[in-house]
């Protein structure tokens, strides 16, 4: 709702003939029920004598179990989720840290990155640690989902 919400606010605001707002979200009938998945889509149904919308109507699929668009969307929702959860983080990284971090991300190996940024190993070093600290990485995995969330690789 936090992403939704707002641009359905703006899309009323903007009061476009065509607008609309898709988005995905879960829903179960009863708190014993499974989460489904559906997509739904929100637009401005009826406006008033003036031209301001007054009535807007939503309206939602379910998005079938059995699709193979289940595991995408799946993933694309965690990697918003990992997203909105680590952009502060990801914010605090300096220019060459991301620079650095796009090579972690890549396999490369410390005397490679050297080269390629044209700085020193030791300094490669720091940069990695310091890298490691911030984004409270244990793993390469971690910094390999940093990279790819944030579009580096």
């Amino acid at each position: 709702m936090d992403d939704y919400v707002p641009r359905i606010m703006q899309m009323i605001q903007e009061n476009g003939e065509r607008n609309f707002v898709s988005f995905f979200h879960q829903v179960r009938a009863t708190p014993q029920d499974e989460w489904q998945w559906y997509l739904g889509a929100t637009r401005i149904f009826f406006r008033n004598a003036e031209g301001h919308p007054t009535h807007c109507i939503t309206f939602a699929l379910p998005v079938e179990q059995a699709h193979y668009i289940n595991p995408k969307v799946n993933r694309l929702l965690d990697e918003n989720t990992f997203l909105r959860a680590n952009k502060h983080i990801f914010a605090g990284l300096t220019h060459r840290e991301k620079e650095v971090l796009t090579l972690m991300g890549l396999g490369r190996n410390s005397a490679e990155m050297a080269v390629q940024l044209n700085i020193s190993e030791k300094t490669v070093a720091t940069h990695r640690r310091n890298i490691k600290n911030k984004l409270h990485a244990q793993s390469s995995y971690d910094i390999t989902r940093f990279a790819q969330a944030f579009d580096l690789i």
